[in-house]
């Protein structure tokens, strides 16, 4: 009887600890040139990385992507691409395990992003999907 009570234990426990996954797609109206509205991503997510203690990695230097970790086991990748001399996208996934499911960790940071970049850019399309365990209210 005590066997089954343990095989249950990992199910219990990961259904007690925050998880996501979220994908966001933001298709941008460049102000100025490619690389002008490049060096604005870039700023406003190294802003946003060091407001919320994200420490950056360091295998993505040297391209179009940023990758980023939280604490604990949170992962952040922001990708940047040109789509013509006009336009570009902000992609960012993200994943994360462990935190309270009533207070998701990293919500209000997701949430500044969005206000930040619809602040700064044009926004053409934007395409947001969140698979997770929150708590709804």
């Amino acid at each position: 009887m005590k066997k089954n009570y343990l095989l249950l234990l990992p199910i219990f426990l990961s259904s007690c600890f925050y998880q996501v996954t979220y994908f966001a797609s933001y298709d941008i109206r460049n102000k100025g040139t490619y690389n002008k509205s490049k060096a604005v991503s870039v700023n406003l997510i190294n802003n946003l990385a060091d407001k919320y203690n994200l420490r950056k990695e360091e295998k993505n230097y040297g391209t179009d992507t940023l990758g980023f970790t939280g604490d604990p086991y949170h992962w952040f990748k922001f990708i940047i691409i040109q789509k013509d001399s006009i336009n570009s996208t902000i992609r960012l996934e993200y994943g994360g395990a462990f935190g309270s499911r009533r207070k998701p960790p990293y919500k209000n940071m997701l949430y500044s992003l969005t206000d930040s970049i619809r602040t700064n850019f044009v926004i053409v399309k934007q395409d947001i999907r969140e698979y997770s365990n929150e708590r709804r209210k």
